[in-house]
C-alpha cells in the first residue's frame, strides 16, 4: 500500500508541475522584467518605445519558436533556420527589386510575400527529406544546411547587406494597432493557430505520435515520413514569414543577423516546456519561453553589456529547463514502473 501511495503522489506532482510548467516561465518572465526596471536607469526598460521594440523583437523569435518547438515534439530538430532565414531574405529581396523595375512596386511586394514563403517551404522541405529518405541524423543534415544556405547567401550578396526594400513593405511592417506594432498581432494569431492545429486536429496529433514513438506511429497507420516533412516545411514557412517581417523592419537583408536565431528559438521552446526528446511540447508555453532571450538581450543593451553575456545567460536557463525535463521524464518512467508491479505487490499486502 505504501509503494502505490508514493507513486500515485509522484504522479500528482509531476502531472502537477508539468501543468504548471507555462506559469513558473510566466512568474521567471516577470521577475525578470522586475530585475532589468530596477538596475536599469528609470524610463529605459520600463519606457513606450523599449516595449514597442521588445514586443517587436520576441515576435520575430515567437514565430520561428513555433516552428522549433512543432520539430521537437516530432521528435526533430533544425540548426539551420538563422542561415536559411539570411539566405531568404537576400533572394527575396532581390526577387522585389528586380519586380519593382519592370512592374509596380505593389505587385512586386506580392510576389516577394509569396516568394519568401515558398522558398522557405522549400529549404523545409529539403531538410524533411535528407532525414526521411537518405535516413542522416538530423542534427547533421541540418548542419550540413545551415552552412550550405549561409554559404549561398554570402554568394548571392557578395558578402555584403544588401538595402533596396521597398518603402510601402516598410510602413507596412511598421504600422501600429492601438498602441502594438503590426508584427506582434502576427505572432498571436500565429500561435493561436498553431496551438489549434496541435492539439484538436489530425495532422497535429500524428505529430505528437511521432514524436512519442515513431515506430509504433508507423504500425498505428500513421504516415510517419509524411509527417515529418510536412513538419519541416512547416518550419520553412516560420522562416519565411519572418524573413518579410525582417526586411521590412530593417530595410536591408543583413548578412551578418540571425547568427543565433536557431539556437534561441530551440531555446525558447524548451524552456516553455517542449521537450528535446519529442512527444510533448506546448506552443503556448514556447511562446512564452521565446520571450526569455529576447527580454535577456533587451536588458543587456540597456545596461551596457556586451551581447556575448546575453548568450551565457540563455545557456544556463536553457540547461535548467533541460534538467527539469530529463527530471520530469526520470519520475515518470518510475511512475510507470511502479504501476506495472502494484498489482504483484497487492496480494502479498493483503495476506499480511
Amino acid at each position: 500500500m505504501k509503494n502505490t501511495t508514493t507513486s500515485l503522489r509522484i504522479q500528482r506532482l509531476v502531472k502537477t508541475l508539468a501543468t504548471l510548467h507555462t506559469f513558473w516561465v510566466l512568474v521567471i518572465l516577470l521577475l525578470l522584467c522586475i530585475g532589468f526596471s530596477i538596475i536599469t536607469p528609470p524610463g529605459t526598460f520600463l519606457s513606450v518605445i523599449n516595449f514597442k521594440s521588445l514586443a517587436a523583437d520576441s515576435s520575430q523569435l515567437i514565430i520561428l519558436t513555433i516552428g522549433a518547438a512543432y520539430l521537437l515534439i516530432s521528435a526533430g530538430i533544425d540548426l539551420s533556420t538563422g542561415s536559411s532565414l539570411v539566405l531568404n531574405t537576400v533572394l527575396t529581396l532581390k526577387v522585389m527589386i528586380w519586380l519593382s523595375s519592370v512592374t509596380s512596386v505593389t505587385i512586386a511586394i506580392i510576389f516577394g510575400v509569396l516568394f519568401a514563403a515558398l522558398f522557405g517551404i522549400v529549404i523545409g522541405i529539403i531538410n524533411g527529406l535528407l532525414v526521411t529518405k537518405l535516413r542522416i541524423p538530423s542534427f547533421i543534415a541540418t548542419l550540413g544546411t545551415m552552412g550550405a544556405t549561409l554559404g549561398f547567401a554570402r554568394l548571392a550578396s557578395k558578402g555584403t547587406n544588401v538595402p533596396g526594400v521597398p518603402k510601402e513593405l516598410m510602413h507596412f511592417i511598421n504600422t501600429e494597432i492601438f498602441g502594438l506594432p503590426l508584427i506582434a498581432y502576427i505572432a498571436l494569431f500565429l500561435v493561436i493557430l498553431a496551438s489549434i492545429v496541435l492539439k484538436y486536429t489530425r495532422f497535429g496529433l500524428h505529430t505528437i505520435a511521432v514524436g512519442s514513438n515513431m515506430e509504433s506511429a508507423r504500425r498505428a497507420g500513421i504516415r510517419v515520413e509524411y509527417t515529418q516533412i510536412i513538419v519541416y516545411a512547416l518550419m520553412g514557412l516560420m522562416v519565411g514569414i519572418v524573413a518579410i517581417i525582417d526586411l521590412g523592419r530593417f530595410g536591408v537583408a543583413s548578412i551578418a543577423a540571425h547568427t543565433t536565431d536557431n539556437l534561441q528559438a530551440i531555446a525558447g521552446a524548451v524552456i516553455g516546456g517542449t521537450s528535446l526528446f519529442g512527444g510533448r511540447g506546448s506552443i503556448l508555453g514556447a511562446a512564452v519561453g521565446a520571450f526569455i532571450p529576447s527580454v535577456l538581450r533587451n536588458g543587456f543593451i540597456i545596461l551596457g553589456l556586451q551581447p556575448f553575456w546575453q548568450e551565457v545567460a540563455v545557456a544556463f536557463v536553457l540547461l535548467a529547463a533541460v534538467y527539469f525535463d530529463q527530471w520530469r521524464r526520470e519520475q515518470m518512467q518510475k511512475i510507470e514502473s511502479q504501476m506495472s508491479t502494484a498489482p504483484l505487490e497487492e496480494p502479498s499486502a493483503s495476506s499480511d
